[in-house]
């Protein structure tokens, strides 16, 4: 539930640029729309703490990538596609360094983030104690795996495999709704962003 009401963030002094955002900070997560501006600039997110990933879209053109920046990739040049199973890719040109306490950077001029009088969206979350989780673990290669802890009982869980033979894996999305397979150990069967 983003709550409340939009705001428009104006141009900044410290370069960002104008943005509409709805944030729900009690819960740690924002939906920001922006005009690209063909140049290295930084866009307000509207939270009160850095967020540990943002997915940003370009909204005006048909087709694009969803752009997933999330703080446990290798660093903040590095991106995952939330349509593709491909591995984090290098997107210097795009991102830059992770986001901060107010703003996320973009780097240049890539129609995929940030190309001159395009429209974007952009879903920036961080972790909640009790309320949400957003990390990574490692695999044990184990038919139980591993535990992952989180403090509550997970509704929704989304996955990518980003290291070794993991990294051309499908996104994985499993939830408390859908009714669980007994070929999934009573698990919800899962959903597949990158999938039809």
């Amino acid at each position: 539930d983003m709550g409340g009401t939009t705001v428009f963030h104006a141009d900044g002094g410290d370069g960002a640029k104008a943005s509409y955002v709805r944030a729900n900070t009690t819960y740690g997560q924002s939906i920001v729309s922006y005009t690209g501006t063909g140049s290295a600039t930084t866009i307000a997110h509207g939270l009160d703490s850095a967020p540990n990933m943002i997915i940003v879209k370009c909204t005006s053109e048909d087709g694009g990538d969803f752009k997933v920046q999330h703080t446990s990739l290798t660093d903040g040049d590095k991106v995952l596609y939330l349509n593709s199973t491909i591995a984090e890719q290098d997107e210097s040109d795009k991102f830059g360094a992770f986001a901060s306490a107010t703003n996320f950077p973009l780097n240049g001029s890539h129609a995929s983030v940030n190309g001159f009088d395009k429209t974007y969206i952009a879903y920036c979350f961080h972790s909640v104690t009790g309320y949400s989780s957003i990390g990574s673990y490692t695999g044990n290669g184990s038919t139980t795996g591993p535990t992952v802890t989180t403090g509550f009982a997970p509704a929704f869980v989304l996955t990518k495999g980003t290291s070794g033979d993991m990294t051309h894996q499908h996104w994985c999305i499993r939830d408390n709704t859908r009714s669980p397979s007994s070929a999934t150990g009573g698990v919800s069967k899962g959903l597949q962003p990158n999938n039809t």
